[in-house]
């Protein structure tokens, strides 16, 4: 299954920008984010947006990594890491008679 990881709600630390929430540089109400990168832990290509979707392949917790880079302070960048566990349920298989 999909998972939808979502950053939109991520600020710039300058003042201006506090409470603010849109993700358009032309809103008045921008956030200050210019960018958001996301690793998901498990090897595959990182993605780039405010919102995401992934999907894991194998079981297995996850550190997923959101490095959110803001206009303000010369476009300094913030990481926050967050864990994911992933259950892949094991498809059941029907044995016929005389299988072991």
């Amino acid at each position: 299954d999909m998972i939808r990881f979502d950053g939109s709600s991520s600020f710039d630390g300058d003042p201006r920008f506090i409470g603010k929430s849109s993700t358009e540089e032309n809103s008045p109400e921008w956030s200050g984010i210019v960018s958001w990168i996301w690793d998901f832990g498990d090897a595959s290509p990182p993605a780039t947006g405010p919102v995401v979707w992934h999907n894991y392949e194998r079981s297995g917790e996850y550190v997923v990594r959101l490095r959110r880079t803001a206009a303000a302070y010369d476009k300094h960048w913030r990481t926050q890491n967050m864990s994911v566990i992933v259950r892949i349920p094991t498809p059941l298989r029907r044995l016929t008679q005389g299988e072991d």
